[in-house]
């Protein structure tokens, strides 16, 4: 039986094994941390050598063994990386996605590298 995670645990921890797949850089963060320290959120992402983000949801809800809700939290593309403005709205956006449906804190947002 294959357990099911979020994108942003797949993908953690996919980027430990050696495998053919490329796996983009990304930062993942839930609701509690961007809250308490989106700053620091916010200087990790000098690492992407990049002039484009995409902000995308991760959640345990959007795919589980009875049903694929692929789509169903927000994400965003093309986010300009030096408008901090705009990251932080994209953000707060995806994490208001969530709101109907639990505690913000199982909920994550990823931001990866956009080609």
């Amino acid at each position: 039986m294959i357990k099911l995670e979020t994108k942003a645990k797949t993908l953690s921890n996919l980027s430990k094994k050696k495998s053919k797949f490329l796996i983009p850089n990304f930062v993942s963060f839930n609701y509690n941390s961007w809250r308490k320290d989106k700053t620091k959120i916010l200087k990790s992402l000098k690492k992407f050598k990049t002039n484009y983000i995409i902000a995308r949801s991760s959640s345990y809800l959007e795919d589980n063994e009875k049903s694929s809700n692929a789509g169903k939290y927000l994400s965003i593309n093309h986010i300009d990386i030096k408008n901090k403005k705009k990251i932080t709205r994209s953000v707060e956006l995806i994490f208001k996605s969530f709101e109907k449906d639990r505690n913000f804190n199982d909920f994550y947002s990823n931001i990866y590298r956009a080609k």
